[in-house]
């Protein structure tokens, strides 16, 4: 019985650290104005979340909306000299007509997240 015991935490304390690893990551909020696309997918206008784990400098970059994955990229961490006002989007255009998203600004971080452009 005392095996029993020990497997029992043993499993409790790996399900933790799993649950805790999930909710490692970071994240924002991110609202698309227009449709634009994110290494290859297009995003449609809508509230996104943006999430990705480490500090960087690189890191993958999930955009997620009603909990499905919708495009993933590369992104470069930036840091900020100023803590960010508002959640924002920088979009860029190009000569075709097309639009993709470049960076994002979160609200009350000093970060922001430069997306690899395809071109």
């Amino acid at each position: 019985m005392k095996t029993l015991g020990v497997i029992s935490r043993t499993v409790a304390c790996i399900g933790i650290s799993v649950s805790t690893a999930a909710f490692a990551a970071n994240k924002g909020r991110l609202h698309i104005y227009s449709p634009v696309i994110v290494a290859g997918e297009g995003l449609s206008v809508g509230d996104y979340i943006a999430r990705w784990d480490g500090d960087g400098p690189s890191v993958d970059l999930e955009i997620v909306q009603k909990r499905k994955v919708r495009a993933t990229a590369h992104a470069v961490v930036k840091n900020l000299q100023e803590v960010s006002a508002s959640d924002t989007s920088v979009i860029a255009t190009y000569a075709d007509g097309t639009h993709s998203l470049w960076q994002i600004f979160f609200s009350g971080k000093g970060i922001a997240l430069e997306l690899e452009q395809d071109r």
